[in-house]
């Protein structure tokens, strides 16, 4: 048999790479016509709008930070992708994105508005009335009124929101509705009153209950999940009170009035720890490591940090003495919020920054090493 000359080789792997690329290409469009066809009931011209919103929000240049709320009270300030900040105040959600150019400014009508925010989606609900509405972060996806008194509410990365609400049949009840404001999914505690929900991904869904058992207060978590309809798991914590939790990765974060725990969907502790003080303010809980501050601000030269790893150790716990308006942690770090300064330590308490704010200081919010620090009339950016 000839050899084939060097010519023939290269013109034979050039077809072979020609082939394999087009296989490639036709498994990606397979995937593609499949993922479409999945989630076909997903695709109106409103979600392909707030899709197509979300892709170019970041290509408009803002002229940076600090920069003027203007004249809404300021409620909460979150960071979503891309280096986005979301804003609520008392008569409106906004979005910057990470050049501070307004992409968003919605007005609203809620008396008591709380906003939650996952991946590109943020729901903003008034807590005590009825009224909820899903975001992009260029539009309002749609507004909706319950038909309860809404508690909690959470969304997820897909657009599902969760909303519990009290009930007359039951102590309380959790609808899911998807971004076409279907109900996909109801549940309902005829045992315990609902505290809080909490979206984690693959359509997991933790729900935080209270009730009385032998006269002390008793938390109890159960692991839902929407998809397949069904309880997971149900767990006790006798003697403590939920106060925030969040369902990231394979893990349920939850801080309680006296510990911190990390649970899997199965019920079984991955880890916990007991603490003692009051609880000032917790940071960015669910996005790796998260601070929890401890003491008094009328005593703070008694005010402390922990550093809580997502398996629910403490990592390390820093002495403040001073007063704490907001924490936040990130890659070893503890940023702690004065009444009028951020200071940042490292996780053995020394000090390796302060930044004079020079007005008074109501929340901070990070990303990574990005923080943003809420005045009572701007939004300042500053690195960890």
């Amino acid at each position: 048999m000839r050899e084939l000359s060097d010519i023939e080789l290269a013109r034979r792997r050039k077809k072979r790479k020609k082939t394999v690329k087009k296989l490639v290409l036709l498994a990606l469009l397979a995937v593609v016509l499949v993922v479409g066809y999945s989630y076909r009931h997903l695709l109106t011209a409103e979600n392909l709008g707030a899709v197509w919103g979300n892709m170019t929000s970041n290509l408009q240049k803002g002229e940076g930070y600090p920069l003027d709320l203007g004249s809404g009270v300021p409620r909460d300030l979150q960071c979503s992708t891309m280096g986005a900040l979301e804003v609520l105040t008392d008569s409106e959600i906004i979005t910057y994105n990470k050049t501070a150019k307004q992409v968003k400014n919605i007005p609203h009508s809620m008396d008591e508005p709380q906003m939650k925010v996952r991946g590109g989606n943020t729901v903003v609900f008034d807590r005590g009335n009825r009224e909820f509405a899903l975001y992009s972060k260029t539009t309002q996806v749609y507004k909706k009124t319950a038909e309860m008194t809404i508690v909690d509410a959470d969304v997820d990365a897909s657009g599902n929101v969760a909303v519990a609400t009290g009930s007359d049949r039951y102590l309380g009840q959790v609808s899911v509705y998807d971004r076409n404001q279907q109900l996909v999914f109801g549940w309902s505690s005829s045992k315990e009153y609902i505290l809080s929900v909490s979206m984690g991904s693959g359509g997991n869904l933790a729900v935080a209950c209270v009730n009385a058992v032998d006269g002390r207060v008793t938390t109890v978590i159960y692991a839902l999940n929407i998809h397949r309809e069904e309880e997971l798991s149900r767990t006790e914590f006798p003697g403590s009170l939920a106060l925030q939790m969040r369902w990231e990765g394979s893990t349920i974060q939850l801080v309680c009035d006296d510990q911190v725990f990390a649970l899997k969907k199965d019920g079984s502790l991955a880890g916990s720890t007991a603490f003692e003080g009051s609880v000032l303010a917790i940071g960015n809980i669910g996005g790796g490591d998260y601070a929890v501050a401890l003491g008094d601000n009328t005593q703070s030269h008694l005010n402390k940090v922990l550093l809580v790893g997502q398996k629910g150790q403490v990592k390390a716990t820093v002495e403040v003495g001073r007063e704490i308006v907001g924490v936040y942690a990130s890659g070893g770090k503890i940023a702690v919020l004065g009444h009028s300064d951020l200071t940042v330590y490292k996780k053995d308490g020394t000090v390796l920054s302060t930044t004079d704010i020079g007005k008074p200081c109501l929340d901070l919010s990070g990303a990574g090493k990005t923080l943003f620090v809420q005045t009572n009339d701007s939004l300042e950016k500053l690195t960890l």
